[in-house]
């Protein structure tokens, strides 16, 4: 019984060779190709796909059955080109049922509905491929998926700051497909010591700084965005005086950017400082994930440069340790020299700084991929007092970042008590030869000449100018930057031997008593500026340190406190307060004497302390120190009183008694 899908066309009239009948069954799966199976004993026979089909013709009429799946689309089928007299075999059925032709996609078709079969006889030609010069469609054209491709233009002027040691590059930022997209941005490059600060520009520089997206607002108030400008290179252009080229890369939160643009330097008049305008565009890319920075700057003079070995190891309770130990010195080519060749001038000083991982040292990964803290000293020799200090450094952070060379690149920061610095440097590729760099930034310099550029169009400031120097961060102290050498001689007065001056700037005498029960130890006594002169009752003031929580007279810790205090001109004493100190004490020579060594911090600086005690029981004894400062606070301004302006009073004018005057009957005054 016949599939209700299909239908065959009529029986053709006799010609002279056998009918060839082709069957064209397509797959309801849109994956698989058409099947074409010819019957034999037939001679022509033509296989076709669904990509290609050649035309046929055949001598003797030709029969063809399509059977679609129900749930195709409505069927197509191919240009027909028959002959203009239409025969019986060229009589075209209808069919209920949706067919599905087996068709090139590139093949050119048109809707028809009411058609299955199509028999043609010799005279007729079923095309089932199609030329490409006639039936190929135009190419469409398929939309980039690329981002379409913007650029920013930076103009304004690079100029020199020789207050913050810094050279700017301030202007506008303007996009140029929609110029009302507009607002400033500056640009700040701090040089370091190794670099002429009046050579404009630099070759080689990186930039921090950040540009800011204005709002619709009144007060046209915006966003500022943070960038950084890892590369900007300067080249001059042949055969144009003062031109340059400027080339460069960066990135903010938007993505990495390309720099490209020109600058030109005019040289300013007697007395004034250079500059250059400069025009840049900035591109945004896509950045290789596998690209990695250039090696870190190095700085030979003027930067100081710590040059050592970091290693791994595993402590007692089975944690990783990073230590990193060393020498350090003011300039890097100090420590390229011989340390036997070394001049009095060339001073190098040793220093160690440890990081505590709280990671097990079978998991722990070295080099380490985060941010890692370390802390730990270096020695600072005194030229003056020709003795060294041992300081500390508790709060120094830094990151590893692989470079160009295989090695990797130092990026972080850090503080002790002469400022905060951030740190630069490299980890060589064999993972152990380290250098680093610190660079503090510049005192602030007082300038008659504005730091700005000549052309700025500023208004003055409103609010009165800050102080020209920084606030200074006093470090808080810590038992680690205490060197007291065990057995040694008891403490002498500090006294240069070569000129008999003291060394130090207080002198202070009391009694030491220890409280077991209260767990508390105090120290009260009075001092002085010289110990010559203790002995004169007007010249010396009180004082008092304790500590609580201890269990032991002569045990170390860094949680005292305490007061001295100071004559006023009045006649009166002023307390000042001891903020925190920390004390060590260490047996000496003597028979039962310790020596005492440790710093502290007050409202004038941080101070450093040396002494004796001397027990007279087990919770008894005589103690003597000797304390001067190391580092000055910073000056607390002393507000001004305002003046009040005194209003003039004006003294009011006398009054005059009055009379009553009577009338006469004439109008005359009486005499």
């Amino acid at each position: 019984m016949p599939s209700p899908l299909s239908s065959t066309a009529p029986a053709a009239p006799p010609a002279e060779e056998a009918p060839a009948t082709t069957t064209t069954t397509t797959n309801p799966s849109p994956v698989d190709p058409p099947v074409v199976n010819p019957p034999a004993p037939v001679p022509p026979t033509t296989e076709s796909t669904s990509s290609d089909i050649q035309p046929t013709v055949n001598p003797t009429p030709t029969t063809t059955t399509t059977e679609s799946s129900p749930s195709d689309p409505p069927p197509q089928v191919t240009d027909v080109k028959a002959d203009p007299t239409p025969t019986s075999d060229s009589i075209v059925k209808p069919n209920p049922d949706p067919v599905k032709p087996n068709s090139s996609p590139n093949s050119k078709t048109l809707p028809l509905s009411t058609t299955t079969t199509v028999t043609t006889t010799i005279s007729t030609t079923i095309k089932t491929s199609v030329d490409p010069t006639e039936a190929l469609p135009p190419p469409s054209s398929t939309p980039s998926t690329s981002p379409p491709k913007i650029t920013i233009r930076h103009t304004g002027t690079l100029y020199i700051s020789p207050s913050k040691r810094q050279h700017i590059l301030t202007g506008t930022w303007t996009q140029l497909s929609s110029p009302s997209t507009n607002g400033p941005f500056t640009w700040k490059y701090t040089l370091p010591g190794d670099k002429n600060l009046m050579v404009l520009p630099q070759r080689k520089c990186d930039f921090k700084g950040l540009f800011k997206l204005l709002s619709d607002g009144k007060k046209r108030k915006g966003v500022e965005v943070v960038e950084n400008v890892e590369k900007m290179l300067f080249s001059e252009v042949e055969g144009e005086e003062g031109e340059w080229r400027i080339e460069g890369k960066g990135v903010n939160k938007y993505g990495a950017f390309l720099l490209d643009g020109r600058g030109k330097v005019e040289k300013g008049g007697e007395g004034e400082m250079a500059e250059m305008k400069v025009t840049i565009d900035k591109t945004y890319y896509v950045r290789d994930p596998n690209e990695l920075p250039d090696v870190s700057d190095s700085h030979d003079v003027q930067v100081c440069c710590l040059r050592g070995e970091m290693n791994v190891s595993q402590d007692t309770d089975n944690f990783a340790i990073i230590t990193i130990n060393g020498k350090w010195s003011s300039d890097r080519l100090n420590l390229l020299v011989d340390p036997n060749s070394l001049t009095p001038d060339q001073i190098v000083s040793p220093f160690q700084l440890i990081h505590k991982s709280g990671t097990p040292f079978s998991r722990h990964v070295y080099p380490p991929e985060k941010q890692v803290r370390l802390a730990g000293w270096f020695e600072f020799w005194n030229l003056g007092t020709q003795s060294t200090t041992k300081v500390g450094e508790n709060d120094i952070s830094f990151k590893l970042v692989g470079n160009k060379e295989g090695g990797w690149n130092v990026e972080g920061r850090g503080r002790n008590q002469y400022g905060t610095f951030f740190l630069t440097g490299t980890l060589d590729k064999d993972r152990k030869s380290i250098e680093l760099y610190k660079h503090f930034p510049p005192r602030p310099v007082a300038s008659k000449k504005p730091d700005r550029p000549r052309n700025a169009n500023l208004s003055p400031p409103k609010l009165p100018a800050l102080p020209l120097t920084e606030p200074v961060i006093l470090l808080p102290c810590t038992l680690e930057e205490i060197e007291l050498e065990p057995n040694s001689e008891t403490c002498k007065e500090p006294i240069d031997e070569a000129t008999g001056a003291r060394l130090y700037e207080c002198y202070m005498r009391g009694n030491l008593t220890f409280d077991p029960q209260g767990c508390t130890t105090k120290v009260e006594g009075e001092w002085c500026a010289m110990k010559s002169i203790f002995d004169d009752p007007k010249s010396r003031s009180k004082f008092r340190l304790g500590l609580e929580n201890t269990t032991e007279m002569c045990g170390g810790s860094d949680k005292w406190t305490g007061w001295f205090g100071m004559r006023q001109k009045s006649g009166s004493s002023k307390k000042v307060m001891e903020k925190q100190i920390a004390l060590k004490f260490s047996p000496n020579n003597s028979s039962t004497g310790h020596n005492v060594a440790g710093c502290g911090i007050n409202d004038f600086g941080r101070f450093k302390i040396i002494g004796s005690f001397f027990p007279l029981s087990s919770t008894a004894g005589k103690i003597e120190l000797y304390k001067w400062y190391t580092q000055m606070a910073s000056p607390v301004p002393i507000p001004r009183k305002p003046k009040v302006e005194r209003k003039k009073v004006i003294s009011p004018k006398p009054k005059v008694k009055s009379e009553s005057v009577g009338m006469g009957m004439g109008g005359g005054r009486r005499a």
